[in-house]
């Protein structure tokens, strides 16, 4: 069974004086998540963000800004133009719309050069391309400025391996058992929690913690077995640990860190090389980095019958 874990992702942060996102309220976002294919499961709140738990990954919304992920066959890039519709282009100081490349492209709605095409029709930016096409990339719009965007840590897995892999694709799965074998009561110490399990694969997780986020989605499938976190936590509140724990448990075969952040980790597992690494500079001396991780051991590939 195939499932297309790699996300598409929204992110933006209003201009200061603007009303508050989480005062448009859930019908707001039930209309404009439908516009991408995307229903809300949960919902989760502090006293600073709203996370909802989504049929395909998750929405953050604090007052001043919002990140948006979305993952399968999703059109993201609907909701994108919808927002921007809604709150108007002047109201927005940053929005970045970034695609990772998929396992199977040609079932997607749309390509991101398209996506990009009707964004630049409403907002003006650049569009970039990290990585090589016939391989491993990922695709960026950036509008605004980057002083406006908030740090944020990305980690994605692919084709995890082990008893942990394993037992995500038995029958014997809860919610509770999935954050005890990946020890998500020490690891998020002091979040609330909001998880869901899909059927008849597939496992989410939000957290929050005042302002601080964390999110969790995997993808077990074997053909395209896929984990990704994303994280507002700085690299010095825990997030190192965090990683290097997850990376144990699911062990998968390589791994990409990305972040929005000026500071890069220096943590890597010692069964794991740094393969490729590439840094975009945007604006007010800041952008994104990337770094990709594979493991040293030769993989064995084995034959599957088509």
């Amino acid at each position: 069974m195939y499932f297309e874990g790699a996300e598409k992702r929204l992110s933006l942060t209003l201009a200061p004086g603007c009303p508050s996102l989480r005062a448009l309220g859930d019908a707001y976002w039930r209309r404009a998540l439908l516009k991408s294919d995307t229903e809300i499961l949960s919902k989760l709140s502090s006293e600073q963000c709203d996370a909802y738990l989504l049929s395909e990954s998750s929405l953050f919304v604090w007052h001043d800004s919002l990140v948006l992920i979305t993952c399968g066959n999703t059109r993201l890039i609907e909701t994108v133009l919808f927002l921007v519709d809604s709150l108007g282009g002047k109201q927005l100081a940053s929005l970045s719309f970034q695609r990772k490349s998929e396992i199977l492209p040609a079932l997607q709605s749309s390509r991101f050069e398209e996506d990009i095409a009707r964004l630049s029709g409403m907002l003006r930016g650049n569009a970039y391309r990290i990585g090589h096409l016939d391989g491993h990339y990922h695709q960026l719009f950036f509008s605004g400025k980057m002083a406006r965007l908030k740090p944020v840590q990305v980690v994605q897995m692919y084709h995890i391996r082990g008893d942990v892999a394993d037992f995500l694709l038995s029958d014997k799965q809860s919610t509770q058992a999935i954050a005890s074998r990946l020890n998500l009561s020490l690891l998020l110490s002091g979040f609330d929690l909001d998880a869901h399990l899909f059927s008849p694969l597939g496992y989410s997780l939000n957290a929050l913690r005042g302002e601080d986020y964390f999110t969790l989605h995997i993808t077990p499938q074997e053909t395209s077995s896929y984990v990704s976190l994303e994280t507002n936590l700085s690299l010095g509140a825990g997030l190192d640990g965090i990683v290097v724990e997850l990376l144990k448990r699911l062990n998968p075969l390589s791994w990409d860190i990305a972040g929005f952040e000026a500071e890069e980790p220096g943590y890597c597992p010692e069964q794991y090389s740094l393969q490729a690494r590439g840094e975009l500079a945007l604006a007010d001396g800041q952008g994104l980095y990337i770094k990709h991780y594979k493991q040293r051991d030769c993989e064995q590939l084995l034959p599957v019958t088509l």
